[in-house]
């Protein structure tokens, strides 16, 4: 049976990825250095450090932050906040979606913006070097080689609970999402997305009903080590706004949290989610 399962994983694996050997490669002999990833299907490709590659197949082909009823959309607003490599950056602008990337650590931040232009999606993505929380201006982050820049974190308590292994501190630039969507000038966006390392609770709760209310949907990996999950759950629905679901319709290895608004789940009818297969077809925007 173990034999059995291997042989699938590794046929959805050589399935998903354009250049499985090349991967498999720098996993054996270069864990701590950088590869290419390439997704078979569209040909995106992005380079990231070798311990962060799931978290690409994890966007790309688990689609752990799709949401059913509330597909991204061309022309689509989606707020990437905690960009790291890009990789669900890349995924909504491949989509049609504009893009508004949040990402605090400058050495991932190249990574971003890298992968973003190579793959001719700069006019569809705007970054900054910028973290997200309940107030604008600086504060120390936690930084971690764990899956590689993956868990690194603002919140003290976060890092400490879950005894990451710190390999250093910087200063980071802080913005807020009504900042965000002030300076933007956005009034209506698709989704949310905040994976940020228990940081999303001081995101959420400087938010109120009329901020919400501008988002379709939020979609969260939350962290319990980082705050009390029941109080950002409570919280979000204080808001009168939205339905809070976890992802039970997949399997997920991730805490996925979602929120949508409740009129958009009211609806009779919802947008078809997009053809995964069709992606290889999207015309870019010139």
């Amino acid at each position: 049976m173990q034999l059995f399962r291997s042989t699938i994983n590794s046929l959805k694996f050589c399935q998903a990825y354009g250049n499985p050997l090349e991967i498999l490669y720098h996993r054996l002999f270069y864990p701590k250095g950088d590869m290419r990833v390439v997704d078979r299907a569209s040909k995106t490709h992005v380079r990231c450090k070798v311990a962060a590659y799931r978290m690409f197949g994890e966007v790309w082909h688990d689609q752990d932050y799709d949401i059913p009823r509330v597909p991204i959309r061309s022309g689509d607003v989606v707020v990437d906040i905690g960009g790291n490599h890009g990789f669900y950056s890349c995924y909504a602008a491949r989509l049609g979606a504009k893009v508004l990337a949040f990402e605090p650590v400058p050495v991932l931040f190249q990574y971003l913006e890298k992968n973003v232009k190579e793959n001719g999606l700069a006019e569809r993505v705007v970054a900054r070097c910028c973290g997200v929380s309940d107030r604008p201006g600086r504060m120390e982050m936690v930084l971690s080689d764990a899956l590689g820049g993956g868990m690194n974190t603002i919140v003290g308590e976060f890092a400490e609970r879950m005894k990451i292994e710190v390999s250093g501190k910087i200063q980071v630039m802080l913005t807020t999402f009504d900042d965000i969507l002030a300076e933007n000038r956005v009034d209506r966006v698709r989704i949310c997305k905040l994976d940020c390392e228990g940081a999303e609770w001081m995101i959420l709760k400087a938010m109120n009903a009329d901020t919400a209310a501008k988002v379709d949907a939020f979609v969260i990996e939350y962290h319990w080590a980082g705050y009390d999950v029941k109080e950002l759950v409570r919280h979000v629905l204080s808001w009168g706004t939205h339905q809070v679901s976890y992802a039970e319709d997949k399997y997920c290895q991730r805490m996925i949290l979602r929120a949508v608004r409740t009129d958009l789940l009211t609806q009779e009818e919802a947008s078809p989610a997009p053809d995964r297969s069709s992606l290889m077809g999207l015309t870019l925007a010139p």
